[in-house]
């Protein structure tokens, strides 16, 4: 008898085959036409819902104990500004010593002093300086990103 190509699978692969191809199927069938049409415009509706994600407490304030707090705490603290004892009142609404701005304009980024000093666009805001953090790396994209969201969506004490 000459030898087959197909090599027999025990009831147990073939049980994980199905199980595999079954999962594979499903998963397509999940991501193919829906409903309600996906369109760019339904997309960027649901921005918003990312910026309101971004809590002060659990992600800027950790933020700034990192990054800022070795040189904005206490008495003594650089360029006179303290972020503490209260951050969120030493932040929001506050006047900004270098510039017309305040620090943090709840809903708006472009007119926030404390954005333009990490993205290091503060002189062309009329502010003076340098770049922060300073002598630091500079945040990150996706750090630079949670303050740009937190100040957008209101500048929430959450």
């Amino acid at each position: 008898m000459p030898p087959t190509p197909i090599k027999m699978f025990r009831s147990s692969s073939l049980a994980l085959l199905v199980t595999v191809l079954s999962a594979a199927v499903l998963l397509t069938a999940c991501g193919g036409e829906s409903a309600e049409p996906t369109t760019s415009t339904a997309r960027q509706e649901s921005a918003p819902t990312l910026m309101n994600e971004i809590s002060f407490e659990a992600q800027l304030l950790p933020l700034l104990n990192r990054n800022c707090a070795v040189c904005h705490m206490g008495e003594g603290a650089q360029g006179d500004f303290s972020l503490y004892p209260e951050p969120y009142r030493a932040l929001v609404a506050a006047k900004s010593k270098q510039s017309d701005l305040p620090l943090v304009t709840p809903g708006s980024v472009e007119s926030s002093y404390l954005y333009h000093k990490l993205m290091g666009t503060h002189r062309e805001a009329g502010g003076s300086g340098a770049l922060m953090p300073f002598q630091r790396d500079a945040l990150s994209e996706q750090q630079l990103n949670a303050v740009s969201q937190w100040i957008a969506a209101g500048a929430k004490n959450n």
